[in-house]
């Protein structure tokens, strides 16, 4: 009788033993599994790592162009940058003097300086030429109305 308790209690700690190394098994496939998707998903649909031409500070700034009044968190989820991410590159642009910020209650509404120039050696174009390509369009001044001028004749 011995015997048969020494060979259960041997049985269940290979079952229990077996059952965790199974486990970890498992979970090292999961995990493998798991890498594998994101590195695809990080290459992209044709096995090559998305980039693009436009930084990061360009696209923010186009997304701008298109509606003044987004928040970070919407500016962001359109070029597909973090909320903090994209504040931080909002702060960059006020600071160079592409945009200037304004707030309005709780929000902030941005206007875009298109006269500042690119920093680049490359071309003396200015941010209102880049944003052009995005198919922006300067926003006509009005003109402040002059007081009457009264001639004295």
């Amino acid at each position: 009788m011995a015997k048969e308790c020494f060979c259960e209690h041997h049985l269940l700690t290979l079952y229990k033993i077996s059952s965790i190394i199974v486990l970890e098994e498992y979970s090292r496939t999961i995990i493998n599994k798991t890498l594998h998707i994101a590195r695809k998903h990080e290459q992209g649909e044709q096995g090559m790592r998305e980039w693009s031409l436009i930084t990061s500070h360009g696209l923010v700034l186009a997304a701008i162009s298109r509606d003044s009044q987004k928040t970070a968190r919407q500016i962001g989820d359109d070029v597909g940058l973090t909320e903090r991410r994209a504040h931080k590159i909002i702060v960059d642009l006020e600071q160079a003097g592409y945009i200037k910020r304004t707030k309005f209650g709780n929000r902030n509404v941005y206007t875009i300086n298109p006269d500042v120039p690119l920093i680049t050696r490359l071309s003396d174009a200015s941010a209102g030429d880049l944003l052009a390509l995005f198919g922006w369009q300067r926003q006509k001044r009005t003109k402040k109305p002059k007081a009457a001028r009264q001639d004295n004749v």
